[in-house]
Formats: C-alpha cells, structure tokens, sequence
C-alpha cells in the first residue's frame, strides 16, 4: 500500500504539531541539483565541472540543507515544516521549521535529463528557507503554490 505524502505526514510525523494545528498539504521533495549534470545526455560529467563555476558561487544557500534521500515538505495553518525521508519513504528527522507569515514561494521548471521538474524554493523574507524540486506534474505542487504567495 503507497501512502500519499499527506498520509504519510499524518501518521509518522503528527508528534511535531502544535496543539489545534493539522497539515493541509503535504509532498515529497528532492535536491534540485542531485545528480542532474551527471544525468545531462549532452554534457554529462563535463557539465558538473562546468556548473560549479561562478553560477554556484551566486546562488544563495538554503537554511535547510537537503539530504541525498529527499525531504517531506508539510504545511499547516501556520508553518511549514521540513522532514528527512525514511527507508519507507515517509518523513523521519525534523530538518526545520519557518512561519508561514511572511513566506514567498518561487517555483519554475528545467529538465533533469527527460524528466520535467520544478525547482521550488521557499524564502522567510529575503533569506532562502528551502531550495528542492519535485515532478512539474505533482498535483501537491498546485495545493502548495495556493498556500504560499508567490514571491
């Protein structure tokens, strides 16, 4: 049995609610850059040599760094709250969590060799709270870009 990301969130990770909050939406993230160059047909290899150069070095760097196993990203009424992603593919440590007031999303779409993903990054003001990616077709991609203005 395949738990949606929600369920998942609700049976493994409701110990880190705060009395009367609920999540509303839930869904698995990745690193956006794991692996990528190295899954380029064009560049490959060539291309993580290539990309590490002065683009990298402008990119801001997340408060939450996300492990090689992906993450859970959940959202209730007031904050957002970031997991780890167990053996069972459903959340483990508490990476970090952010209050909703305040918070902007960004989100927009590249290829991971043929795959069609959207890179979302969550800012707390001007900081970068959260940099991962999902599918373009996650249907939890629309719950989240309802819940969080876009910025």
């Amino acid at each position: 049995m395949t738990l949606t990301a929600l369920a998942s969130m609700q049976q493994h990770a409701a110990n880190e609610l705060e009395p009367g909050e609920r999540y509303l939406m839930a869904m698995r993230v990745a690193d956006p850059d794991n692996g990528r160059p190295l899954r380029d047909p064009i560049l490959g290899p060539v291309g993580m040599v290539m990309g590490a150069g002065k683009q990298a070095l402008l990119e801001p760097v997340a408060r939450i760094t996300m492990p090689s196993t992906g993450g859970m990203l959940g959202v209730t009424s007031h904050r957002v709250l970031v997991f780890g992603v167990g053996f069972r593919l459903g959340p483990t440590e508490l990476l970090g969590t952010v209050d909703r007031a305040g918070l902007t999303l960004t989100t927009e779409t590249f290829h991971a060799s043929l795959v069609k993903r959207a890179r979302i990054r969550l800012f707390d003001g001007d900081r970068l709270f959260l940099d991962a990616s999902v599918r373009a077709s996650n249907p939890d991609l629309v719950e989240l870009q309802a819940l969080i203005p876009a910025g």
